[in-house]
């Protein structure tokens, strides 16, 4: 998919192994409690039925722009897991790009992802409304707590936020369907063993 205007030319490519540039932008990007540990990530991406996606956003350079994890659901439903760009593009309309290529990619499909909760004015707040510009919908009555990625690590509170038609479902069910298939996680259960 390739995506033109007068000063950037990109498409989203689908990748089954991590370029190097793109391991030290995830690992410089997310804190240890918002990421899967890399050799998880790497087997995920490279079995290809894992529900997995690794998108590279790429704009013809040597060094991809930034990269999407993205899992397609039984529902249908797709939840991106991680989402980043360079630092130096960040704020040159690189991203919101990117998400418009991912719905040309799969058409009619909602979209959930995992914020930070607002944080008034600073970085979390900053990218809910970056989100928001981009249509998603912040679900702030919705208490959801990440379950952690592995046992040394705590949950964490976040919030959801979703985009597109989520087809009768609550945010609830997203919720569990989201903690069931990403984390393995069950009530009663942590999946990170």
């Amino acid at each position: 998919m390739s995506h033109n205007n007068s000063t950037l030319s990109f498409r989203l490519r689908r990748a089954r192994a991590i370029p190097e540039p793109v391991r030290a932008l995830y690992l410089d990007s997310f804190p240890d409690d918002e990421r899967r540990p890399l050799h998880r990530l790497e087997r995920l991406v490279a079995d290809p039925e894992s529900g997995v996606e690794l998108l590279l956003v790429d704009g013809g350079e040597a060094v991809p722009c930034g990269f999407m994890t993205v899992w397609t659901f039984a529902s249908g439903a797709r939840y991106i897991e991680h989402f980043a760009t360079r630092h130096e593009l960040r704020g040159s309309g690189i991203g919101a790009r990117a998400l418009e290529l991912l719905d040309v990619l799969t058409v009619d499909c909602p979209t959930v992802i995992e914020v930070e909760c607002p944080d008034g004015g600073g970085v979390a707040s900053r990218r809910i409304g970056f989100y928001e510009h981009c249509g998603f919908t912040l679900h702030e009555d919705y208490d959801y707590i990440q379950p952690p990625y592995k046992a040394s690590l705590s949950s964490l509170p976040m919030k959801l936020m979703t985009r597109g038609d989520l087809g009768g479902r609550d945010v609830e069910s997203i919720a569990r369907e989201l903690k069931s298939t990403v984390y393995g996680y069950t009530e009663g259960g942590d999946g990170n063993d």
